[in-house]
């Protein structure tokens, strides 16, 4: 039989659930796949590889095209999760519901932040990240303007089928588009119930969200440095998704040789799969650092087509005994996964840390 710590926080959870509109929640819940069944769980989604033919108007026959049906693959291998000693005097708190409260909600804000965060890292890395800028507008990270919005909203409609277009902005984000005069607040009192994210209003047509999981001053490793004098050129992993263009600041672990301040970053001048170019400091050669990116990523998504997630409708809430403590501990835990194509999200940057 459940343990009844665990049953009180499971009914918070439902309650909490059935209100929620976290990233995770807004872009599922346009295309709603299927729960996810357990850990490794495949999703697929049916897609059309090739491009259906129109015939010519006048046409009196025409031979069925072929088509190559196939599946995009969510893979739903996460399963991140809280753990939380409950010490055994806190059970007297049960009865009047005030621990099963603050724990459901205090532990479901920082799963689902936590899945948030890890989303909108899979959209930079992975669906907008490609080596030459093609999906990022105004790298340079300067303040926004309705023509870098209108920009960024034209590339993704460009694309057959894109709809039901969403942005999230981080807090710097947010101050930077309320600036541009064709932001309209939302003003809709009934969003107050809900758990996870309201939304700020809309900037020419595009419903803005305001989440902390939008990356600032993202940070990327890097193992060792070389400067020829002309260029000073990083080695990072792949998958870093920096992009020409990007201002950035770079601190060595051991010395300050070649560090660029965040004050006067350098603008990124290219990028392949490993390295990261940007102007001379001074001739020399050394080991690992730190590239700080000094923007805030904010991301434009396709939610309807190529962007798509699967996940359990509620965190699953367990109570096991601690056997180092008097207490228990309490997990809670979330299975979800991820897909999507190239160009179905873009980044849009602003300023890290002012209009």
């Amino acid at each position: 039989m459940a343990d009844s710590r665990a049953k009180a926080v499971t009914s918070e959870l439902a309650d909490l659930t059935s209100r929620a509109n976290y990233m995770l929640d807004i872009i599922a819940g346009v295309r709603d796949l299927r729960e996810p069944l357990g850990r490794g769980d495949i999703v697929d989604v049916a897609s059309v590889a090739t491009s259906i033919t129109v015939n010519a108007d006048g046409s009196s026959s025409s031979a069925p095209q072929a088509l190559t049906v196939g599946a995009t693959s969510v893979n739903c291998n996460l399963e991140p999760f809280v753990n939380v000693l409950i010490p055994a005097r806190d059970d007297l708190q049960v009865a009047n519901g005030g621990w099963a409260r603050g724990v459901a909600r205090e532990g479901m804000d920082a799963l689902r932040n936590s899945v948030d965060s890890s989303l909108a890292a899979f959209l930079l890395q992975s669906i907008v990240a490609d080596l030459s800028a093609t999906y990022v507008d105004n790298p340079a990270a300067d303040s926004l303007t309705s023509a870098d919005i209108l920009n960024c909203k034209a590339a993704l409609l460009d694309q057959d089928g894109a709809s039901d277009l969403k942005m999230f902005v981080g807090p710097f984000g947010q101050s930077s588009i309320a600036n541009i005069s064709g932001f309209i607040p939302n003003y809709q009192a009934a969003e107050a119930g809900r758990v996870g994210l309201e939304m700020l209003g809309s900037v020419h047509g595009l419903p803005v969200y305001q989440t902390n999981s939008i990356p600032r001053r993202r940070t990327v490793a890097s193992t060792a440095f070389s400067d020829d004098g002309s260029t000073l050129t990083l080695t990072v992993a792949s998958g870093h998704g920096v992009e020409a263009g990007m201002p950035v600041s770079y601190d060595l672990t051991a010395g300050t040789s070649h560090d660029i301040a965040a004050a006067s970053p350098a603008t990124v001048s290219s990028v392949t799969a490993t390295t990261v170019v940007v102007p001379t400091v001074s001739a020399g050669s050394g080991g690992a650092g730190v590239i700080t990116i000094q923007a805030t990523e904010n991301i434009l998504v396709d939610c309807r087509n190529g962007v798509y997630v699967a996940r359990q409708q509620m965190p699953v809430a367990a109570l096991v005994k601690d056997i180092n403590t008097s207490g228990s501990a309490l997990q809670l835990s979330m299975i979800w996964g991820r897909a999507g194509r190239a160009g179905r999200a873009r980044s849009l940057l602003s300023p890290p840390a002012s209009a």
